[in-house]
């Protein structure tokens, strides 16, 4: 049996005595931080120790936030990119980016330049979409984003009521128009920040299927979409998107 939550609390007080002890849910708490040295004492600077079973997805706007692993093992997302920190490594996050940590109730020390306050820590909502990987003919059927040379998946957000399959289906003929479609397997699953229609930037899950063409049937697009060869979708896709390809290709 591991450690508990009452185990946790009684053992930060025990071992610094009259600090705050915050958990991030007084029920069922999955991540509770002590601030052993706060930043309304010195606001360039604040440090605190947390126990972490899974903290919930934030950026910073301003301050720079180092995590050192003191017990246990943590899993680190960054943007959706996990990075496995083991007893006595280190990790620097710079202001913007989304992150947060999995584990099982690894104890790190947490600490920020400028100190840490309540204004700067913005929590990120989670988001879910679906959409398929087309390859025919050594190309891959992307969709081009607006304002700049990047590509995507074909992709949407899932309906109630859906499965990730039927709305990857729904969503991928209508951004690309093609009628007769049809998803052979799932790939996985691609998180990454992305910006809503409203302007809020969530961190995504986009559940990806393997599709082929069955028809050339084609309606109207919704989306400008490209057929690109897989070396230069690879450099033109989001980091996330573009490791994921590189890792279905090459299992």
């Amino acid at each position: 049996m591991g450690v508990t939550v009452q185990q946790i609390l009684n053992s930060l007080k025990e071992e610094f005595p009259g600090k705050a002890i915050i958990p991030n849910s007084e029920d069922n708490p999955t991540e509770i931080l002590c601030e052993i040295d706060p930043s309304k004492l010195h606001p360039n600077y604040s440090a605190a120790i947390a126990y972490v079973k899974k903290s919930e997805p934030h950026r910073h706007i301003k301050s720079v936030e180092t995590y050192e692993v003191e017990e246990g093992e943590l899993d680190l997302y960054l943007d959706g990119v996990k990075k496995v920190l083991k007893k006595g490594q280190t990790y620097t996050i710079s202001p913007g980016v989304i992150h947060w940590g999995e584990g099982d109730w690894v104890r790190i020390r947490a600490t920020s330049t400028p100190g840490w306050t309540m204004g700067d820590h913005v929590l990120v909502q989670k988001a879910t979409s679906a959409g398929g990987v087309i390859i025919r003919g050594g190309k891959i059927l992307v969709v081009k984003f607006v304002n700049n040379d990047g590509v995507t998946f074909p992709k949407g957000h899932i309906e109630e009521g859906e499965t990730y399959e039927e709305a990857a289906l729904r969503e991928v003929q209508e951004e690309t128009g093609l009628k007769n479609l049809r998803a052979m397997e799932k790939l996985g699953v691609v998180i990454r920040p992305a910006t809503e229609t409203d302007g809020r930037i969530v961190i995504k899950d986009i559940h990806l299927f393997r599709m082929e063409i069955v028809g050339e049937d084609k309606g109207k697009a919704e989306e400008e979409i490209e057929w690109l060869p897989i070396d230069e979708a690879t450099i033109r896709l989001l980091p996330q998107e573009s490791e994921f390809l590189k890792k279905v290709l090459n299992p």
